[in-house]
């Protein structure tokens, strides 16, 4: 099960921990982003802010779930090495050469952009050259259903 998945099937938001850092990702429930996929799939207009969040969301695998998650952050960023090495090169002022820092900063960076902390024309920018560029990891977490 990937956190959009998850989100959907609860109904509400969370804070999803990580798997391997000691960190959370709050993320925020709503019908808007799998509507954004599916019209962008079908060539439509669509709020990239929504269009980013489900991208983002559907690649990340949940580990478990309950009243604390954790899904697999840093799995996500290990596998796409490359694709957000080449994003943070283009966009971040700083480059972070150690292994653990730099997905720690990115596990950062993704929740400040779940936040909204960055413009509707930025969010056009990373679901062009970032989200469509990664893998996803296979699931970890049976759906429920």
């Amino acid at each position: 099960m990937n956190v959009l998945e998850f989100l959907d099937f609860e109904g509400k938001d969370f804070d999803i921990g990580d798997k391997t850092y000691d960190i959370t990702v709050t993320c925020c429930q709503s019908s808007d982003f799998a509507q954004a996929l599916k019209d962008y799939e079908a060539g439509h207009k669509v709020e990239y802010y929504s269009l980013f969040n489900a991208q983002l969301f559907s690649k990340v695998q949940m580990v478990s779930g309950g009243d604390h998650p954790v899904a697999d952050w840093a799995k996500l960023i290990e596998d796409n090495t490359e694709v957000f090495k080449e994003f943070a090169r283009k966009h971040w002022i700083a480059d972070y050469a150690d292994k653990d820092e730099f997905i720690y900063e990115w596990i950062k960076e993704l929740d400040s952009y779940i936040a909204g902390y960055v413009s509707e024309s930025f969010y056009k920018v990373i679901c062009e050259e970032l989200t469509p560029n990664l893998k996803s990891a296979p699931e970890l977490l049976e759906p429920q259903r």
